[in-house]
């Protein structure tokens, strides 16, 4: 097997979002620098904000208006669109992240933008104005109190998942905690229009539920972290930081294609899947055949 040559020289990769097939963003960080990264066909774009990057979201609507926001672990954001970009923060009022905990997830959901960190907090951009509606822990374990992810299909439909094995759903107005038989951290959840909640996290855990509650998926492939999700040809994979697996028939199977590769996070969209490690950029139009993606800038 002939060696796997890394996607760039100098920078390492973290999270990737696709506005459609001929514009995705990466995030990138290179001697302490974080990267916003835009391939919009075969050309590389690059800005530096000042600050780490935790977590980036973007689309792209048919005519070719885009957005895309990036976000700062104390809540620092920079959007992009067509005219250039913006700075602003989602809480420049209180800077309530400084003092309550780093934020680690961002996600636009139907016609609003979530974004949730440590706390746990939980932030929602309606027509341009953010609102706090951080929901309110049972436990006194403040250390680990906090979300690592969020997704949904639309403002009264919001899903977030973190520390402890912590579900919670938002239906619009309150959350409501979800009992999750786990107590691991949970680091990624996908919503999926079915209904059907797909949760992935440490040692191994993988679950499938709705608001009613969950239950494990088998795995008796790995116990190393699970990091990301992502639904593609109607399948679910599921990524650690160094393999990629796909859901068959309620079991967990190894891709054998991405074997050697670094993984970490996965993105799907405009009928391709993106798949992003420290090292390797990939992206699939099958989930069979996998071209990797060298950075140009």
């Amino acid at each position: 097997m002939a060696k796997i040559k890394d996607s760039s020289k100098h920078m390492q990769f973290a999270q990737a979002a696709i506005g459609s097939r001929n514009r995705i963003w990466f995030s990138g960080e290179e001697e302490d620098l974080f990267r916003l990264l835009q391939l919009k066909t075969d050309k590389w774009s690059v800005k530096t904000p000042d600050w780490n990057i935790v977590s980036l979201t973007g689309k792209e609507k048919d005519d070719g208006d885009f957005e895309v926001i990036v976000l700062g672990s104390n809540g620092e954001l920079i959007t992009g669109f067509p005219g250039g970009f913006e700075e602003s923060h989602l809480d420049a009022k209180n800077k309530t992240p400084e003092k309550t905990g780093i934020l680690r997830d961002i996600k636009i959901i139907g016609d609003v933008v979530v974004a949730v960190g440590m706390g746990p907090q939980v932030y929602l951009r309606k027509k341009a104005k953010w609102s706090n509606i951080s929901p309110v822990a049972k436990d006194d374990k403040k250390a680990d109190r906090g979300f690592n992810a969020v997704d949904g299909l639309k403002e009264n439909e919001i899903v977030a998942v973190g520390y402890q094995g912590a579900i919670w759903l938002y239906n619009g107005k309150v959350w409501k905690q979800i009992e999750s038989n786990t107590t691991k951290p949970l680091n990624a959840v996908l919503c999926l229009p079915s209904g059907d909640i797909y949760v992935c996290g440490a040692s191994g855990t993988i679950l499938k539920g709705n608001a009613k509650g969950f239950s494990p998926i088998e795995n008796k492939v790995t116990s190393d972290n699970f990091y990301s999700l992502a639904y593609f040809r109607e399948k679910i994979y599921v990524s650690t930081l160094t393999s990629l697996y796909v859901i068959n028939n309620g079991k967990l199977e190894t891709v054998k294609e991405l074997t050697g590769y670094t993984t970490g996070h996965l993105y799907a969209h405009d009928d391709i899947m993106i798949s992003t490690g420290v090292r390797h950029i990939l992206l699939t139009e099958d989930g069979v055949k996998w071209k990797q993606v060298f950075c140009a800038v």
